[in-house]
């Protein structure tokens, strides 16, 4: 039915806001993405594609930094890419292959997408957890760790843990103030990466 697709008349099909278009401008991008990370200096998509994914495809290479130009005559003309002096070949690592294949089973690829996820999540905190300072401070290892915890990770000792548990509080005070009263100073700001621990908190509480 007419004028039921998102795309208005430009689609004739009635499926909403779940259009054949969309899939196809993804395989285009795809299709591009590829080239980018391959070792081939020059694509030519084929003269088939219709103008709007024409339209899209000189979008794209806008986007990747490629070189576009249409080529060729009548039937036979057609989009043609290259990597010239303003493409940057390091944004595309040529890790692709390496990936796993998407499955078309939506649910398969939701497990293999959240799979994917948790295997980065934990490399990542495998990466955080092995650096140096992480390991110097063993929390709750051995006598003196919140020692070590101020010295490393805030430069601090008993001395001036009390100044930043105060600071601390004051932080959490101008969030309170900001998201109920408004901002009470666009001056303010903790200096510190980490927070000291609660039972120094406590101990240097606000009365």
């Amino acid at each position: 039915q007419r004028g039921a697709c998102k795309y208005g008349d430009a689609c004739e099909f009635r499926h909403g806001d779940h259009c054949p278009r969309d899939r196809a401008d993804a395989n285009l991008r795809l299709e591009i993405l590829d080239f980018c990370r391959s070792d081939q200096t020059e694509k030519a998509l084929s003269p088939e594609l219709p103008s709007g994914a024409r339209k899209k495809a000189h979008a794209i290479s806008e986007e990747f930094g490629l070189e576009h130009a249409s080529e060729g005559d009548g039937m036979q003309r057609h989009l043609v890419l290259r990597k010239g002096a303003a493409f940057c070949q390091d944004r595309f690592p040529a890790s692709r292959d390496e990936e796993p294949k998407v499955s078309a089973d939506p649910k398969i690829a939701a497990d293999q997408f959240l799979a994917e996820v948790k295997k980065r999540v934990a490399d990542k905190a495998g990466e955080t957890h092995s650096d140096d300072k992480h390991n110097a401070v063993g929390l709750g290892e051995g006598p003196g760790w919140r020692e070590r915890y101020y010295r490393i990770k805030l430069e601090a000792d008993d001395e001036t843990v009390g100044d930043i548990c105060r600071e601390y509080w004051k932080g959490l005070q101008w969030v309170l103030s900001y998201y109920y009263a408004g901002c009470q100073s666009w001056r303010f700001y903790y200096d510190q990466h980490y927070a000291p621990f609660a039972v120094d908190l406590a101990a240097h509480a606000p009365l």
